[in-house]
């Protein structure tokens, strides 16, 4: 998406991803995607999944990943 708000970027040369709802994650769910992100400063934005079983929370193969936590994005 073209950013409309400032500052803008001068080198923008988007879109980078023509349709966002087309972005999955390794288990083929659509990925979440959040801007402004949450945070204290807040993040410009968020990019999560719900891992396996796509639902909140879980362990292992179903635990989220979260672009805010990096500790939840290592290999297993």
């Amino acid at each position: 998406v073209e950013p409309r708000e400032g500052p803008l970027p001068h080198n923008w040369c988007g879109p980078y991803v023509a349709d966002a709802l087309t972005l999955r994650d390794a288990w083929g769910y659509s990925l979440h995607y959040a801007a402004p992100g949450g945070g204290r400063p807040q993040r410009p934005y968020d990019i999560w999944s719900l891992g396996s079983d796509n639902m909140e929370g879980g362990t292992d193969d179903a635990a989220d990943i979260k672009s805010w936590a990096p500790e939840t994005m290592t290999c297993r």
